[in-house]
Parts: C-alpha cells; structure tokens; sequence
C-alpha cells in the first residue's frame, strides 16, 4: 500500500484528535457495497485515477474504520443523487482544459 493510503489508520489517529462528545463530518467518494460488477470495477478505477487515491472504501469500510477506532457513526447519508454528474463534470473540465497534460 503507498504510504498515506492506510484510511483505518488514519482514523485511529483522528481519534486522539477528537475532543469527548466531540463531532466528525466524513465526505467521500465510495466504491459501492461487493461485490461489484465489471462496469462498477471499472468506474471506481477511473474515479481512483482521475482523482489520484489510491482507493476508495465503501460505506461498510467507512463504518468498520470508525467503530475500530474508537467512534460512534450515528448518521450516514447517501448523497449520490446530488453528485453523481461531478465525475462527469471533472473529466469534461481536464478534456476541455488539456489538465491531463499538464498533470502528466
């Protein structure tokens, strides 16, 4: 795994940085629940690339990561609906804007 791409620890350590009875808001893409077919693979792959992570977990990842770290998920919302068009959009903007060469 490449350094900084280890999100289970990453949580054990924003753990310690939590004040008791403090709050976290967590934002991500997600890969989907398994399992997943080829098309899915395939777009998880291209969000990965064109976004550079390394990975993306899915809401059960996300909630096993917290417990184990010590915090209570009390909320989950699926959001998909008001973001599914941003990958589309992205890869629009690196076409239209020639980014994929400049990041390169």
């Amino acid at each position: 795994m490449p350094p900084g791409c280890d999100k289970a620890a990453f949580f054990q350590k924003m753990s310690t940085w939590i004040r008791p009875g403090g709050k976290v808001a967590i934002c991500a893409w997600l890969a989907g629940d398994d399992p997943l077919s080829q098309p899915q693979k395939k777009l998880v792959y291209d969000v990965c690339e064109g976004f550079f992570c390394p990975s993306l977990g899915s809401e059960a990842d996300y909630v096993n990561w917290l417990t184990a770290a010590g915090l209570k998920v009390t909320c989950v919302n699926d959001w998909t609906s008001r973001v599914s068009r941003t990958w589309e959009i992205c890869r629009d903007r690196v076409n239209r804007f020639g980014i994929r060469r400049v990041a390169s």
